[in-house]
């Protein structure tokens, strides 16, 4: 039962990659998380003042894999408004836009589209039996 349930979801689960994929461009293009911009604007000083600074958990992994990982937990509801708070006004403009669309989708998508295809496979999988 379960084996059915996954082969049914793949393509799902493959168009919840790229759209994941796709919206943590978008963040990555904001500068969401970039802490090496902390340092640059004034010399660190922002980044000291914070003990802990929003995204430090991700610090060592490679951006485009910290913008997913962000993004997959935004898409589950584990919103987390840290690191917009070390935008610049333009781009936090843009963020609140982009999170919004983002989530909304990622949101619809995800939920609807997998309580739709794990019923439709359960049935099938109940007629089987």
């Amino acid at each position: 039962m379960m084996r059915q349930v996954v082969k049914d979801l793949k393509a799902f689960m493959m168009f919840y990659t790229v759209l994941l994929w796709t919206c943590s461009l978008i963040f990555s293009i904001i500068g969401l998380g970039n802490i090496e911009n902390l340092e640059k604007d004034d010399g660190g000083a922002q980044k000291l003042k914070l003990k802990t600074y929003p995204g430090v958990e991700y610090q060592h992994m490679p951006k485009y894999i910290r913008h997913f990982i962000t993004m997959f937990r935004m898409s589950l509801g584990d919103f987390d408004f840290g690191e917009s708070t070390a935008l610049k006004p333009f781009d936090n403009y843009w963020f609140w836009i982009a999170w919004s669309l983002s989530v909304i989708v990622t949101m619809v998508v995800f939920l609807n589209f997998i309580i739709a295809e794990v019923g439709n496979s359960y049935n099938i999988v109940n007629e089987k039996i």
